[in-house]
């Protein structure tokens, strides 16, 4: 029962925006209870008779009331409440004079409840209001003590206010973490899905010339697309195996990822693998080298996955077709633009991980992308804003 009501008055706070431990909760009621039962058997101790005993019942039970509407009620109570029945049940207890009274600890109690879990613009009004009770209580002859208890009301909701700000605080600093690790865990499945699409793209695509090279005979060549088959597939699951240590470890900021550099490693793996690529990268005028270009990593890795996917698109969905990719620098943007034919009754399906992965490279970079299928063809746009260029005098072109 008491675990039940535990749980029950933490949804409640949970509904509020704050997220307490139970035992901070249980701590706060049992301090009220206590300061209720305190001013109670007060009274009791001096003699109660007759009424009196309804008088001090009804006080007590007022000054609780808002516990119990909270185990009870299923949806969030006005939190104002709290502080409109410690006033009314303080008053109760005052129809009974007592030399050391300690009711007045209900509204110090009370009040540092709200400052926990309201904004101190909407607490002021509680505090103020029980600082007016404790002054009434004083010209009544009911406190002896006005300015400690006004202190130690204050003082509380000072102390909880700050409490409250510090837990929405960390509930911030869990939100950002939250966020952090979903974005990394989405940089980490796009880097999967383009290794994996790379990868059984070449792979795929060396079984099919090993068939044909041996229902043509040829068995030198069958052999050399099955050893190239191979070793994409070991290389695949050594990068698979790496990406996947992201998940369980921090990533190394200065680890390897593959950049300009690697494009005609990766252009000549789709030859060798039997897609024609007619490949150019430019500075807008002439050929140029590709360890020649001045970009950020980030940068260079976009474009190798941009290019890595939609090679391994086209060698899915028109294995054998020719295709044109064309990387031009210059000192504003890096322009990609890949196009390959496509079969006639083939339809892009809605949400492909593959272009959409690529269009959040762009986009993370302030780029744009668009895929879109005109007269037949298949072509990829995308800008990336580029660093200024070194010029170069070797090319990588294919006549």
């Amino acid at each position: 029962m008491l675990m039940s009501y535990a749980h029950r008055h933490r949804d409640h706070v949970r509904r509020m925006g704050f997220d307490y431990p139970v035992g901070y909760l249980m701590l706060a009621d049992g301090a009220l209870i206590a300061a209720t039962a305190a001013a109670a058997g007060e009274r009791i101790y001096l003699g109660l008779h007759g009424v009196q005993w309804l008088v001090v019942a009804l006080a007590a039970a007022t000054a609780v009331a808002p516990l119990l509407i909270s185990c009870i009620k299923t949806t969030r109570p006005w939190p104002h409440t709290l502080m409109v029945l410690s006033l009314v049940s303080v008053g109760i207890f005052w129809t009974l004079p007592s030399r050391q009274d300690l009711a007045p600890l209900i509204l110090v109690v009370a009040g540092s409840m709200l400052a926990a879990i309201l904004p101190p613009r909407r607490v002021v009004l509680d505090l103020l209001a029980a600082t007016v009770m404790v002054e009434i209580g004083w010209a009544l002859d009911r406190v002896q003590q006005d300015v400690l208890l006004v202190t130690m009301i204050w003082f509380a909701g000072v102390v909880c206010a700050l409490l409250r700000a510090q837990v929405l605080l960390l509930q911030k600093e869990r939100q950002a973490r939250a966020s952090e690790a979903t974005l990394d865990r989405a940089a980490i499945a796009r880097e999967v899905h383009d290794v994996v699409a790379h990868s059984l793209s070449i792979v795929l695509l060396n079984v099919t010339g090993a068939r044909r090279a041996l229902q043509d005979g040829d068995t030198e060549d069958a052999l050399a697309a099955l050893t190239d088959a191979e070793q994409q597939g070991r290389g695949a699951m050594s990068d698979i195996r790496r990406t996947i240590d992201l998940l369980r470890t921090d990533p190394d900021p200065g680890s390897p990822q593959p950049g300009l550099a690697d494009l005609p490693a990766l252009i000549d793996t789709f030859r060798k693998a039997g897609t024609p690529i007619h490949f150019s990268f430019t500075d807008g005028e002439s050929d140029i080298d590709c360890t020649t270009a001045d970009l950020t990593q980030a940068t260079e890795l976009a474009i190798y996955r941009i290019v890595q996917e939609s090679l391994s698109n086209a060698a899915r969905h028109a294995s054998g077709a020719p295709v044109e990719a064309t990387v031009q620098l210059t000192s504003a943007t890096t322009r990609i633009v890949m196009r390959n034919p496509i079969s006639p009754g083939w339809h892009r399906s809605p949400g492909g991980l593959g272009v959409n992965g690529m269009r959040a490279r762009a986009e993370h970079l302030g780029g744009t992308l668009d895929a879109t299928a005109t007269d037949g063809g298949w072509t990829v746009r995308a800008e990336l804003p580029s660093a200024t260029l070194e010029r170069a005098t070797m090319g990588l072109a294919d006549d």
